[in-house]
């Protein structure tokens, strides 16, 4: 079901949206619980997309 932004008229895919967002606790579980600090980068590259970029070319987006 697609809702519409409160700010603008854009639809939002809240499928993708959730699946983004356990990709992210999913990735922020194995940060906590092994050494592999590289997953401090996808996630701060991800976020920085989404935020000032193109969200449709996150990394996380495209999985």
């Amino acid at each position: 079901m697609n809702e519409s932004c409160p700010i603008s008229e854009k639809r939002l895919n809240q499928h993708a949206a959730r699946t983004n967002a356990v990709l992210v606790i999913i990735l922020l579980f194995i940060l906590l619980n092994t050494p592999h600090k590289w997953i401090i980068f996808v996630l701060g590259v991800d976020f920085f997309i989404r935020g000032f970029g193109n969200p449709s070319l996150s990394p996380l987006n495209s999985i």
